[in-house]
């Protein structure tokens, strides 16, 4: 055999030299990589086709050749489904992406990549729509969208600044801005203006800028109580009538009742007559004691029980929109939807979300903190922060996201048949796993380009 294998070879034949090396190993029952002097055999396909050209060859040789390359042949289709797998979730993100943000340069390109990777075909013609779409809009229409795309971000932008309370880059962005805009309409999420925002989040140097900007007072800075005196000291007249415990204790006794009796009445003590009149109390002259100065405390009579009652202070009377704002108010945090509502009919919304209270609460706050549900969700339609989300009428064979509670990333799946919108479960097949089609609740789907 290997004397065939190199007369073939001598005469340039390839095929029969490949036949000559396949019954050579087949006859020896050696491999050419157990020799280091030798090449490394021939693939799968070489060999197979080595056999098949070996008359000599048996059944078993040949099976065993088909097998190699079956084998081969399935590894080869499991990466061709992987890199199609990728190729066409890439191309779906790029199509999506480029149908959001309305790409007219880049839409062409993505639905060319769409269509040769196997996306669906109703995300390509939804992604055609938008193009045609975008080419039939004349110049000014074409303007009007360039503005607002930069009036949103530039809103962006300002909202980022008063966050950071930098004054002289927001100054600048408010005076780039085109006459027409009317930044003092600007709202972020949670229904603030810029002004209203700076108050939360107490940037006072935004807050003061805003303020001159709307042709408001600039709020007063609160300053740290000084005391420029220690206590108010005594006056010198006490420290002069009551000198020692003593006086004070001879003063009680004799401002108690049982004190004052007259003379003619029993356990009356004498007292000597204050013939000078420089308040010294005479003693007699047998005690030896020294005359001391008595207590000159004043002695009023008691006022009478309606002059102690201080008249109670006329309550101030409520304009009619404090009235209601109160009512809004007690409506917020007893969870009151109907009361709310009323409030609502006879309140703008825009005056309804710059109240707060004595604590510098909104509505929408106090609904929060108190837990109050049907309140928080009345505020917040009319505040347009919340909408109620339409039903949708799915397709067969239409892709969907399924949200999934407690998990971040909702999971892909394919509706198996057509769902009316009265219908509250889609029958769906995910696409991850082998789990049988299962019914879902409508709540907890999405389709993929909304």
């Amino acid at each position: 055999a290997a004397g065939r294998a190199r007369e073939a070879a001598a005469r340039g034949d390839a095929m029969s030299a490949a036949a000559a090396l396949a019954d050579l190993d087949v006859g020896s029952g050696a491999s050419p990589s157990q020799s280091p002097s030798q090449s490394p055999g021939p693939c799968s396909e070489g060999r197979l086709r080595a056999i098949m050209t070996n008359h000599g060859s048996s059944a078993a040789q040949l099976r065993q050749a088909i097998a190699s390359v079956e084998s081969l042949l399935q590894e080869a289709r499991r990466e061709l489904g992987g890199k199609e797998t990728r190729e066409r979730r890439s191309a779906y993100e790029h199509l999506h992406t480029a149908t959001d943000r309305g790409d007219e340069a880049s839409l062409p390109q993505a639905i060319e990549a769409a269509r040769r990777s196997g996306v669906d075909a109703v995300e390509i013609e939804r992604a055609e729509a938008k193009l045609r779409e975008l080419q039939s809009m004349t110049p000014e229409q074409r303007a009007a969208r360039a503005a607002k795309e930069l009036e949103g971000k530039m809103k962006k932008e300002a909202f980022v600044l008063v966050k950071k309370d930098h004054v002289p880059e927001l100054k600048e962005l408010l005076d780039s801005l085109p006459p027409d805009v009317r930044w003092q309409n600007w709202k972020d999420h949670a229904g603030r203006n810029l002004f209203r925002c700076a108050q939360d989040l107490r940037a006072a140097q935004v807050q003061d800028f805003l303020a001159e900007r709307l042709g408001q007072e600039p709020q007063p800075k609160r300053q740290a109580r000084q005391f420029s005196s220690p206590l108010p000291e005594r006056p010198s007249s006490f420290s002069s009538a009551v000198s020692s415990p003593e006086q004070i204790t001879g003063a009680r006794e004799r401002s108690s009742p049982g004190s004052f009796r007259s003379p003619g009445q029993p356990g009356a003590a004498p007292e000597a007559a204050d013939d000078d009149g420089d308040g010294l109390e005479r003693r007699d002259s047998d005690s030896g004691e020294a005359p001391t100065r008595k207590a000159s405390l004043p002695l009023s009579a008691p006022e009478s029980p309606s002059a102690m009652v201080s008249s109670p202070s006329k309550p101030l009377e409520l304009t009619e929109e404090d009235k209601v704002k109160v009512r809004a108010f007690q409506a917020a945090a007893q969870d009151d939807s109907d009361d709310l509502e009323k409030v609502l009919e006879m309140v703008p919304i825009e005056t309804l979300t710059d109240w707060r209270n004595k604590a510098g609460v909104s509505l929408l706050d106090l609904a929060c903190e108190r837990r109050s549900a049907k309140a928080y969700s009345v505020l917040a339609k009319a505040m347009g922060l919340v909408r109620e989300i339409k039903r949708d009428r799915f397709e067969d064979r239409e892709n969907v996201w399924v949200f999934v509670q407690g998990d971040v990333q909702p999971k892909r799946a394919t509706v198996l048949e057509d769902t009316p919108e009265e219908s509250d479960t889609v029958l769906l097949q995910f696409w991850d796993g082998d789990d049988p089609a299962e019914r879902v609740d409508r709540t907890r789907i999405r389709r993929m380009w909304s």
